[in-house]
Parts: structure tokens; sequence; C-alpha cells
């Protein structure tokens, strides 16, 4: 039957995959799952990519875990699926399964594309998605200088944002984040006019920047805590010009 070429034969594969999935069995998975290729039957065409992904990353290959998620996009499934903590959770261990595997350039690129991928009716989805990107971004570029800046380590910090705002090639929220710690450090030893002038140039870069809300969700996101009462009333005032 399998050699027939009729329907029956992906229902058979598919009976194949299933069973070998629902055991654990994630090697003969994929191996069943190579074979329906086309064959999927058409009510499976959403669940079975996002099976074979998950079958992927259990043997240890998450460039063809990518590829399964990007085809599950692909089947053209409600906005809801995508809104699926399962669905979320999955994306971000592939992410996470090449950066360690040493695909850095691959994990960020299978990002970019899924979330380029996703329909106009998951917009909410898309925007979280970006926001991940952007924090994620974030992280890669300037963690060195978060750990010296937790550890007290302030002139090492200082060094290593300053090094770091001369290469140019950052991202604003990268900037943004940066010249904040930089210009935080200059305050604490006594550089006055450096930090203003530092500081000055993230409502150029951001100009609804919001020094309010900005300590908030730089705790929230990055795990910092820069500013004291003395510097958050120190800066709050050179936006008004005070």
């Amino acid at each position: 039957m399998l050699e027939a070429g009729n329907p029956a034969r992906g229902e058979l594969l598919w009976v194949g995959f299933a069973s070998a999935y629902a055991l654990g069995d994630h090697t003969s998975a994929v191996k069943w799952g190579e074979q329906v290729g086309g064959w999927v039957p058409p009510e499976r065409r959403i669940e079975f990519p996002f099976k074979m992904a998950q079958a992927y990353l259990k043997i240890g290959d998450p460039k063809n875990a990518g590829e399964q998620l990007l085809a599950s996009v692909g089947a053209s499934p409600r906005a809801d699926f995508f809104r699926d903590p399962a669905v979320v959770k999955l994306t971000f261990r592939v992410y996470d399964a090449l950066e360690s595997a040493g695909y850095k350039a691959d994990a960020v690129n299978f990002l970019r594309f899924y979330v380029g991928s996703l329909p106009s009716t998951a917009s909410d989805v898309k925007r979280a998605y970006e926001d991940s990107l952007t924090v994620r971004g974030v992280r890669d570029r300037l963690e060195t200088g978060f750990e010296y800046w937790r550890s007290a380590n302030y002139q090492d910090a200082m060094r290593f944002f300053e090094d770091l705002l001369l290469t140019g090639d950052l991202s604003i929220e990268q900037q943004v984040v940066a010249r904040q710690i930089l210009a935080a450090g200059y305050y604490a030893f006594g550089r006055r006019t450096e930090a203003e002038d530092v500081f000055r140039e993230i409502y150029r870069l951001r100009p609804n920047f919001d020094l309010r809300s900005e300590i908030a969700r730089v705790r929230k996101l990055y795990g910092l805590t820069i500013y004291n009462p003395e510097t958050q009333s120190f800066f709050g005032a050179l936006k008004t010009g005070v």
C-alpha cells in the first residue's frame, strides 16, 4: 500500500510517524516523517511540521527543526496557533538550540524569518517577537558591560561602553541602554558635564524617551538598576533643560 501512490499512503505514513512520536522514539519519528513529505493528510498539515520540529529538536538537529517551524507558517494556520504558548516556547527552544550549537547567525535569521512570515492576523504576536528580538540583541552586545555594572566594577563598565559606542554599529535600543549606564558612571565619578552630554544624546535617538518608565523597563528586561534618587533627579531634569 505504501507503494501504491494513493491517499492511503499518506495515512499510513502518518500512523507510523504519530506512533513513533507518541512512544517518544524521536529518531524513528523523524525517519517516518521524512517519508511523509507531500503525502501529509490535509487535516494534519499544521500539526505535522510542529511535531516534526519537536522530534528534530529531540535528536539534536535544530536546523531542521527551524525549517519545520517555518513550514508550519506556510500551512497558513489561524492566528490562535501562533499565540499558543507551546508554539511560542518551541520557537525559542529552536533559537536557543541553534545558538548553543554555535549557529548564532542562523538562530537570529531563523527567528527573524519566522516573525517576518507571520500573517497580519497575528500582528500582536509579531510585535511581541520583535520586542524579544530587540532584547536578545541588546543582551548579546551589552551583556559584558551589564556584568561589570552589576558587580559594581564601574570603571570597567565605563570603558566597555565607551569603546562600544565608538563602533557606530549599534541599534537605537543598544545605544540608549549603553548611554544610560555610561552617563550614570560618569556622574558617579564626578564627570557631570560628560554625563550630561552622553545622556542628552538619548533624546535625539528616542525623542519620546521617558526616564520614569525607562527605569522600570530596564530593570524588567535586563535586570539592571542604573539610577538612585540623586541620579534620577539629575538626569530627569535634563529633558526640561534645568
